[in-house]
């Protein structure tokens, strides 16, 4: 089971957040520099975050972002979900979707189990576990 850069990325971004204090509003710039993460790429993946309450984006004469909810109220498996996609811990191991339940790969059992437990470990994680506050 592979993350992609784009998840990566995003994990880059949250822990420099998660880092902030929480009153802090972020600009993209911001955050791109610090994460290392090419500024076009991290707007991207900032409006998933958005979309799914794992960061607030904030207009006007305040304009940035910082985090949508407490750093220990993040897990990295919402992390991974919201840039993922929910069917990500579903995933097959040789094929791009799930198994069909009738014709399971050869994987399957092993792959089935593998999952479960990378998924319970992500979400017994969190952002302030890994990014203690300055």
């Amino acid at each position: 089971m592979k993350l992609s850069r784009e998840c990566e990325y995003g994990l880059r971004g949250l822990l420099y957040l998660a880092q902030q204090p929480v009153e802090a509003v972020c600009q993209a710039a911001e955050v791109a520099r610090a994460a290392e993460v090419p500024q076009p790429f991290l707007y991207k993946i900032l409006l998933k975050l958005v979309r799914h309450g794992l960061v607030r984006s904030h207009r006007g004469r305040l304009r940035g972002y910082q985090l949508g909810r407490p750093a220990a109220e993040i897990s990295l498996k919402g992390v991974v979900e919201a840039i993922e996609g929910e069917g990500f811990f579903r995933r097959c191991a040789l094929w791009q979707v799930a198994c069909p339940e009738a014709d399971p790969c050869v994987l399957h059992a092993a792959w089935q189990a593998a999952r479960a437990q990378f998924a319970a470990e992500l979400a017994g994680t969190s952002l302030a576990e890994l990014a203690p506050r300055r």
